[in-house]
């Protein structure tokens, strides 16, 4: 191919020597000059063809013609095809200005962050849809770590027969960063089993979201980047029942841990993780 666009670029001129063609400044000439240094770098240009081009050849010329009153139509084109962008540019305007209105009216009604998803749950039943296998012995390190060591011999630790409100999404508002968000918006974390369809209420597949949580608040207020922050699969979301007390009203979660978050990859520049064996 190369030898082929050599040969023709040395024997070109004799059109114009002969007045055949004026010039040859064409965009199809120029561009097979990219088509070798292309196929070398993406492979063979296996199923291209020209119905994109041909489709903008109906928008921008047939449509904008029949716009015009074939007369001087150049122009009346060219002054067709900017109204049409301007259109198109207003409403792209339109459309995310009426996201943010919504999204800060979402944020302002934000009055009762959780829905609930189901009453008394089991640790049983939390472990076989939840799939939250060590919940009892985490809920119980953590109720022992935030408790004073005084009152750790009248503490009541949770069991087998405790049943726990679990909530299928929760909205929280976590600190500004500068480099996460500068504006504060609520977002929303969600967790549920697979649910099954009840009359015309559609079931819901398996959703356990993925969520950076903050591990040390100083490094995220104050850091860099994504310092402070660690990835976490959220399993459930639940409240405590009264008698392990009334220290946490809000709701807590039971996670997942991912790995720390290492140094970027230098082709990628993202950084690696993958579930944490320890789980913490």
């Amino acid at each position: 191919m190369q030898h082929c666009l050599d040969e023709f670029h040395s024997l070109k001129n004799v059109f114009i020597k002969l007045k055949a063609h004026e010039h040859f400044n064409i965009p199809k000439l120029h561009a097979l000059l990219h088509y070798i240094a292309a196929i070398i770098a993406l492979g063979t240009p296996d199923g291209y063809n020209t119905e994109s081009p041909e489709r903008l050849h109906i928008d921008f010329a047939k449509v904008a013609y029949r716009a015009s009153n074939c007369r001087d139509y150049i122009k009346q084109m060219a002054l067709w095809l900017q109204q049409c962008e301007a259109v198109w540019v207003r409403e792209c305007y339109i459309d995310w200005l009426d996201n943010v209105l919504a999204e800060d009216q979402a944020t302002e009604e934000q009055t009762e962050p959780l829905e609930d998803e189901e009453q008394g749950i089991s640790p049983k039943d939390i472990v076989k849809d939840f799939g939250a296998h060590n919940f009892i012995l985490a809920l119980s390190l953590f109720l022992k770590s935030i408790m004073p060591f005084d009152v750790h011999c009248s503490l009541v630790l949770p069991n087998a027969y405790d049943c726990f409100d679990a909530f299928k999404q929760v909205s929280i508002l976590p600190p500004s960063s500068p480099y996460v968000k500068s504006k504060q918006t609520y977002q929303t974390i969600r967790a549920w089993p697979s649910m099954s369809s009840k009359g015309r209420k559609k079931g819901l597949p398996t959703l356990f979201d993925t969520a950076f949580a903050i591990e040390d608040l100083n490094c995220y207020t104050g850091g860099h980047t994504l310092t402070g922050l660690r990835v976490a699969q959220i399993q459930l979301i639940f409240n405590l029942p009264l008698h392990l007390g009334t220290h946490y009203p809000q709701p807590l979660a039971h996670v997942e841990w991912f790995t720390q978050l290492g140094a970027p990859d230098p082709h990628t520049g993202m950084s690696c993780i993958w579930q944490s064996m320890k789980n913490k």
